[in-house]
């Protein structure tokens, strides 16, 4: 079983590098922490869980992509004033190309395997069909597999539910979205079902 907690960095860089792909330029400061969160996501505690191979490949994907952020940033910040302007562009194409390494790098090692990424979609609302269609086309550009699970605005707390588990629960996901806000004419509790996800699974958490 690979890394799950690999996986999931790489599906949230995704998101990451979704986000700077659309930025022109960011006046960004010495103490930028951007990245911290998706480091903090690839934890020892996690990495345990997994064998050691994949606890390799998981600890070699995780430091190219600090890596080679940060010698991005050490070179935009080579300067003697308080900030710097940064192309979120140049940014998000070394991003994205990284991204696609660490997914060849999976594949691999494990030739028969494909990162797989489900979006939980709950109603039509067309600015969450927009925010869908960004995610599963960058994670699709660097070779993840992605599941759109729409479903209708008439779907109650506890189908969704049964959703969530099922898709905690399936082998072939390895990144869960649950996209918000749920469009469902029943009452939903939005926090419980974002407390539901795995935490190995959860892109968002």
């Amino acid at each position: 079983m690979p890394a799950l907690s690999n996986i999931k960095l790489i599906v949230q860089q995704v998101r990451v590098y979704r986000n700077m792909h659309n930025w022109q330029t960011h006046l960004i400061f010495p103490n930028i922490t951007f990245c911290t969160p998706a480091k903090l996501h690839l934890s020892k505690r996690k990495l345990s869980k997994t064998n050691s191979c994949h606890r390799v490949v998981a600890s070699n994907c995780l430091m190219i992509r600090i890596s080679g952020v940060f010698k991005f940033l050490n070179r935009a910040m080579s300067t003697d004033v308080r900030g710097v302007i940064l192309s979120g562009v140049e940014l998000a194409r070394e991003i994205r190309q990284g991204l696609i390494r660490d997914v060849s790098t999976l594949k691999e090692k494990l030739p028969d395997f494909t990162p797989g990424l489900a979006i939980v979609q709950v109603g039509a609302r067309e600015d969450s069909n927009v925010y869908i269609k960004m995610k599963t086309n960058a994670a699709r550009e660097i070779g993840i597999d992605v599941q759109r699970c729409q479903l209708p605005n008439t779907t109650t707390e506890i189908e969704l539910i049964n959703k969530v588990s099922k898709l905690n629960n399936d082998p072939n996901v390895h990144g869960i979205i649950v996209q918000m806000p749920l469009d469902s004419v029943n009452k939903i509790n939005s926090h419980l079902i974002t407390d539901l996800v795995s935490p190995d699974k959860d892109v968002d958490g």
